[in-house]
């Protein structure tokens, strides 16, 4: 079994520290591009209401102004008790979801600082079996992925095979 290297901390606050400086320079440098501007904005654009009839989740909805994060609608793990900001924007063109992408970096970046110093000690890396055999029943789940909500729909009917597995993934259903 593996355990956390000693330095992981250490590292993980170094990029912290960097991290502010090297998104206002990419925000600079690209969203102050003409040529960027002229290639994204207005181009691209999708309504709140498409987004929602289309399912449209993660950064592209949001860029649209729907309010569609997962970690914030339907709290799993430990993001119910982080603070973390769902970041949205009206305009709903290109650029706006490269805005938001990079809104996003920020507050990723905010969720690890909550969490580095209370990180457990011990294994991160457990053996579970090759075979697992489940109960009889079914479970949908969702989590927020990079590029929206995925979710994973699954029956069992008791034995090694799941009897259903439907996989949602944010572009097209599997």
């Amino acid at each position: 079994m593996q355990d956390i290297a000693p330095d992981f901390q250490a590292d993980v606050k170094a990029l912290l520290e960097i991290l502010p400086k090297n998104i206002k320079e990419y925000n600079k440098i690209f969203t102050g591009n003409v040529i960027a501007k002229n290639r994204m904005e207005g181009v691209g654009y999708i309504s709140r209401e498409d987004a929602v009839a289309y399912g449209v989740t993660g950064p592209s909805g949001r860029a649209s102004d729907w309010a569609c994060d997962v970690r914030k609608t339907h709290p799993y793990s430990i993001y119910s008790e982080l603070d973390f900001e769902q970041v949205t924007a009206t305009e709903g063109d290109s650029m706006a979801r490269f805005k938001v992408r990079l809104r996003e970096i920020e507050e990723s970046a905010k969720i690890l600082a909550q969490l580095v110093d209370n990180i457990p000690e011990g294994e991160y890396c457990v053996k579970v079996p090759k075979v697992l055999k489940l109960p009889v029943g079914s479970w949908f789940e969702m989590v927020e992925g990079c590029r929206g909500v995925f979710g994973v729909y699954l029956e069992s009917d008791g034995s090694t095979k799941p009897y259903r597995l439907k996989l949602v993934p944010p572009c097209l259903p599997l």
